[in-house]
This record gives C-alpha cells, structure tokens and sequence, in this order.
C-alpha cells in the first residue's frame, strides 16, 4: 500500500474517526486495548497486513511507554509501508497526556511530512468526575481550509447511581442528516448490560428510534455496572488504538435490529466462542438480507504461550462468502510489576502550562516551597533550546511562542523544563497555529 498524500489523511480521518464512534456507541463491540488485558505485559508493536492475493505489508503501530509509569502509553507511531520505498515510513504520531490518577486527558495527532515536520490533525480531550467516571469525551479535527482545528464530535455521559444510563453524542458531518446520537443503556439483575436502544435526531429535541441491541453472555461473564462504567472512563479514551475484535465482558450473543418503517426488524447478529479458559476464539458477525442470514465478517484469534494474543485474522465478504481481508500481528514485551501503578512523585518544584494545546500564548504557573528563582527552558523535538526565561515561585509567565530570535515557533510538540537548584520538572507542551 502506497504511503497515503496528506489530503486524503485530512479530508478520510474525519470518516473514519466517525466510523468508530459510531460502533463504540450503538455496540459495546471495542473492549478494551489489547495491552491492557495482562498486567506484566505491554504491547510493543502491533503490525497489520492486507491480503491481495496473499498477504502484504500494510500499516504498523509502535507503542512507546511512560518512563515512570511504564504501563502507560506515552505515544504512538503510525508507520505506513510505502511501495516505492519497500520499507515502512512514520506517517503520523499520537502523544497522551494523563491526570493524577492515570486516566487519559488528552490525546494529540500529528501528521508527519518527510523532511518538513508534523502538522497537528486531531487533539481529543477527556473530562471526568470526582469519581473518576468519564463525562465528556470532545474530538477536534484539523479543517483544512481554515488550517484550525475545530470541534468535530462530543461526547456526554450521564449516570444514575452507580450505573451508566444514557450517552449522548454529537458529530459534525456535511452528508449526515441525523448529528445527534443517543443511546439508553438496560442491565440485568447481576449488572450486565443487556440492552441498548439507540436514536438520532437532527436537533437533539426530536428523537427518532435507530437500532436496539440485545445482548446475551456466556456462563462465566462476570461483569457489571462498575465494568461497564470503567470501561468507558478508561478505555473509551483509546479509541484510536483500541482493536475491533476485542469485546466487553464475555457476550455469548448479540442481536440488534433496526427502525424500519415504524415497526423494529432484525438486522445484525454477532456470535461469539470462548475457550476455556475464557479466551475469545472467533467473532462472526451475520447480516439479513431478505430474511437470510448472511456471514459478512469473522475475526479468528490465536494466542502466544503467555496466552497474549498473538495473531488476528479477519475475514469479509459482500456475498456471503468470507474472505480474507486483514491480518494483525503482535509483538509484545515484559514489564516488572514493580513499575506499574501511579508512584507520586515527592517535588517540591510544580509548573502548570495552559491553555493545551495553545496558538496564541501559553501561560506558565510556576510554584515552589524555595523562593529562589526558576529558569523554564522550552526545547523542540530536536533536543534544541529555542527559549528560556527566568521567573519567581508563584508568578504565572506568558509565553507569545516566539524561538530566541524572535521567530514564530512552527505548530508541533515541544518540552518544557523547569530548574530550581538540584530540582526539575518538565513537561509536554503543543502549539497550534
């Protein structure tokens, strides 16, 4: 597969951002990223293969970690194979951020131009509660003829007791007649979510029915309301690396039907094989087509000796007859346990850098219990010093962007560190233009 141009990334990511989300809210079909499913284990590199007349070199993932939290990811590299080349070439890069208790706040993509830099395309951020559930999830997407990014999607949650009820959604999309989405969530007696009705509407006031989704689990599922709720506030926010294939809970059967004419029919069914020891083997997916039920994708599973999954295969068809259509590959690496959990880090040196990301002017909160003065350097991806600046504890210092001499910093990741004595902290910072 050719390294995809620039403006097909910008004017195909918003569709397939879309895509996404859309699943993620009618069927609780994305679980939970593969390398959070064993502790002690990371995922190091995830390498996807597409069959045309045999199996090709497609796309590669490579996950890089937090030094001091090394089962928390740090950034992504999206390497693409490129024909002419014959090797694999970044294409783009996601880089999180996180709060203090290890949930994801923010997630930014850049595009990658050979020999030129990356261009931020998307900056998501998350919003949580005071008990750590997630309330809003906001997608923002490069506009191209504005060169800005803007709103593309949100996300609401809203709970009742210790269960999440209903999730509303908004997208933004030029052909789409319906940008409001809601889905009402039903649980069993043990807290199971059996059922989700989903509706749209084109003004949030006036709600259309679209699909309902009925949900059976195999005999040793052991899920519930609190499942359900930590898996959105935790793994909602990977979307962008979390795997298809992957479910939530162990569902036996999932059936869903559309809004047809006034009247509900059956549309989709999903039938999934468990070994025993509660490892997912298969996943077929059926559609109706004239009261038929007819196959359309199958994902076929197959795990390493440390029972992390190894290889995927999926299979698709238009016809009814499967076919094999991508291929997914992964290299995973250990981690002592002892480096996992959030370790607070005793400093009596803090900076707080804002608005993220920024395009105008950042504002730099530094505060210490030493009232010596604090040098904050800023340094680009290159290691480069390109400002610095001395300032006292407890002042807030604005930073218009500009390089030492004077220049307009480009639009891109950048480090700040700050320096107290034998103190430092540092951090990630993004500017947009």
């Amino acid at each position: 597969m050719k390294r995809t141009h620039l403006l097909v990334i910008v004017f195909l990511l918003p569709l397939m951002l879309s895509a996404g989300l859309a699943d993620q809210l009618k069927h609780l079909r994305l679980g939970m990223p593969a390398m959070e499913i064993n502790r002690g284990w990371r995922l190091h590199e995830r390498v996807i293969e597409f069959y045309q007349d045999g199996w090709g070199p497609g796309e590669k993932y490579v996950y890089h970690y937090q030094s001091s939290v090394s089962s928390k990811i740090d950034s992504v590299q999206v390497l693409s194979w490129d024909e002419d080349l014959g090797s694999y070439q970044v294409s783009m890069s996601w880089h999180f951020e996180y709060n203090g208790n290890g949930q994801v706040t923010a997630i930014t993509g850049f595009y990658v131009i050979p020999g030129l830099g990356s261009i931020p395309i998307f900056y998501n951020s998350a919003v949580y509660d005071g008990s750590q559930r997630l309330l809003h999830y906001y997608m923002n997407i490069l506009n191209i003829g504005t060169g800005q990014v803007e709103p593309f999607s949100r996300i609401h949650l809203i709970y009742s007791g210790n269960r999440l009820t209903t999730m509303y959604s908004w997208a933004s999309m030029m052909d789409k007649q319906n940008e409001y989405d809601k889905s009402v969530f039903s649980y069993s007696g043990q807290g199971q979510v059996t059922g989700v009705l989903s509706q749209v509407s084109p003004d949030s006031v006036n709600w259309i029915n679209s699909e309902n989704e009925t949900i059976s689990y195999h005999p040793n599922d052991t899920s519930s309301e609190s499942s359900v709720i930590a898996y959105f506030s935790e793994f909602m926010t990977m979307a962008y690396i979390a795997d298809p294939w992957v479910t939530f809970g162990m569902p036996a059967f999932d059936q869903i039907e559309a809004w047809v004419d006034g009247a509900w029919v059956l549309a989709e069914r999903e039938t999934y094989t468990w070994d025993n020891q509660n490892k997912l083997l298969t996943r077929l997916e059926e559609v109706n087509v004239n009261n038929n039920w007819q196959d359309q994708s199958k994902y076929t599973l197959s795990y390493d000796t440390n029972n992390n999954v190894y290889q995927v295969v999926e299979e698709y068809s238009d016809t009814g007859v499967l076919q094999p259509e991508n291929r997914y590959t992964y290299n995973w690496e250990s981690y002592t346990s002892v480096e996992d959990g959030l370790l607070p880090i005793v400093n009596s040196l803090q900076v707080r850098s804002y608005p993220q990301p920024f395009s105008g002017e950042l504002n730099i909160a530094a505060a210490s219990k030493n009232a010596d003065a604090i040098k904050l350097e800023i340094f680009n991806l290159k290691g480069q010093l390109i400002h610095k600046s001395l300032v006292l504890p407890g002042s807030i210092y604005k930073w218009n962007g500009l390089d030492v001499h004077g220049i307009s910093c480009a639009s891109g990741i950048y480090y700040l560190k700050a320096s107290q004595g034998n103190r430092t902290f540092s951090s990630r910072i993004v500017k947009l233009k």
